[in-house]
């Protein structure tokens, strides 16, 4: 059987850890940052082994010192870069690297010497004398560096700057063949006005009047009447179905303005009559409009009887729109039921974390809603006052005078605020003096609608 090898220890002399198979440095994870060279510290008197990663020559303790004089630059393993003199002042110095061939002093005037033999050129830009460096490739100076040369409007006289997309070599003011026609002068002496492009008579709005009554305006309109009639417009229509507008004689797209951005060969929406053109990620074949909605033989249809009205593909409730109003109202008593006590404890809990928001919400409630106040105002009256007589109501009002200064009746409370009805109104109970009882604020809020005997069971954990 082959011996199992000895473990190795940290080559550091005192230290005796054992290291990892993987280790390769054979050091420790303690000394693994000295080097083995062993680089000191450079302050006098410090012999402190500096870390590898350490730049600054300095330990810990003398790396803040102002006092210790200039600090040579080591590399990465602690080695200084031998003292060279500088070729123009003749001084000695440490370099910080090893193609450092000036000291500090020097490096900065070297610079401006080499740029001042430099060749320069000049912005290509009219009017502008900059000087540019050996390094610059536009041709253009730092000012006009992001200014691009662009063509120019080919009328006559324009010369606007047109945009890097335009195909027509003409601004928009000039893009008609009509409207790069040379502009006219009014043909009445001593006017200089310009006539518009479609202007046939030769003269302005002010001129044309008396023109219109001489011999030859006279006989150019007899001309035009006897005249051959003009041939039909034959400019080309819109190729879109069903579109008949028009077009350009510069138009190149076949396709009006209102139809020139829909691409043509994307296909329709299936359903008929609609016509709406579909994105290219479109999977449904039906328009926005048409997505949600069965088009197949079996679509479902809504389960109100008589109404018989398709459902979208997203409808959960089996109802249409108009019809889920009596479903929703039913779903949501039955939840009530099933979850009574969680969303009582929930009301409970939340007007006791947010007691003041909702007072707030409640007074605003009131004052939007007085009519429905005063309406559960009576209803409230009129379950009170079941059964009851006069005498009734008179013993009533005397009881709850004689048993303002007891104590609780739930849980015993001396401070007490609240007159509760035992048998509460709203499951059948009366305003009589033997269904009266004292209660604190706490508990008159807890009960709510449950039965006196009740709440106490619960009180008391049965």
């Amino acid at each position: 059987m082959q011996d199992t090898p000895a473990p190795r220890i940290c080559s550091v002399l005192g230290c005796e850890a054992r290291l990892r198979t993987s280790n390769a440095i054979g050091r420790c994870r303690e000394h693994a940052y000295i080097p083995a060279a062993g680089a000191v510290c450079a302050a006098d008197g410090c012999d402190q082994p500096l870390r590898k990663d350490n730049t600054t020559g300095f330990c810990t303790p003398h790396k803040r010192a102002r006092d210790r004089g200039p600090v040579p630059k080591r590399d990465l393993s602690g080695r200084v870069y031998p003292d060279r003199t500088c070729p123009d002042c003749g001084a000695v110095f440490t370099p910080a690297s090893a193609t450092q061939e000036r000291c500090a002093d020097c490096r900065p005037g070297r610079r401006r010497d080499l740029r001042r033999k430099q060749e320069w050129d000049t912005c290509s830009v009219d009017g502008c004398g900059a000087k540019l460096r050996a390094s610059n490739t536009t041709g253009r100076c730092s000012p006009h560096r992001r200014t691009v040369p662009r063509a120019g409007c080919a009328a006559d006289g324009c010369g606007k700057p047109l945009r890097k997309d335009n195909g027509t070599g003409y601004c928009d003011d000039h893009r008609t063949a009509k409207a790069r026609e040379p502009a006219r002068p009014c043909g009445a002496p001593g006017c200089d006005r310009t006539l518009r492009t479609d202007n046939t008579t030769g003269y302005c709005s002010d001129h044309v009047e008396p023109y219109w009554r001489t011999q030859e305006y006279l006989a150019k309109r007899r001309a035009d009447y006897h005249a051959e009639p003009k041939p039909p417009d034959t400019r080309r229509t819109c190729s879109v179905d069903g579109c008949d507008r028009k077009l350009r004689s510069d138009n190149t797209s076949s396709r009006c303005v209102d139809h020139i951005y829909i691409p043509l060969d994307l296909p329709v929406c299936a359903v008929d009559g609609c016509g709406k053109r579909l994105i290219s990620r479109n999977t449904t074949g039906r328009c926005w409009e048409h997505c949600g909605s069965y088009w197949a033989d079996d679509a479902p249809k809504c389960g109100e009887p008589g109404c018989g009205k398709t459902l979208y593909r997203d409808n959960q409730t089996g109802f249409c729109h108009r019809h889920r109003k009596a479903y929703r109202d039913t779903y949501n008593r039955e939840y009530y039921d099933l979850n009574q006590a969680d969303l009582r404890e929930y009301s409970r809990l939340y007007r006791e974390v947010y007691a003041d928001e909702h007072r707030a919400a409640a007074s605003a409630w009131n004052a939007e809603n007085p009519a429905a106040r005063q309406a559960m105002h009576a209803r409230r009256r009129q379950r009170v006052a079941v059964a009851m007589d006069d005498i009734d109501r008179l013993l009533s009002a005397f009881y709850r005078i004689a048993i303002r200064d007891d104590p609780c009746y739930y849980c015993g409370s001396p401070i007490t605020d609240h007159t509760d009805h035992f048998f509460p109104l709203a499951k059948g109970g009366t305003d009589h003096w033997f269904n009266l009882v004292r209660s604190c604020r706490a508990d008159n809020l807890s009960k709510q609608v449950q039965c006196g005997t009740r709440y106490l069971l619960l009180l008391s954990g049965g």
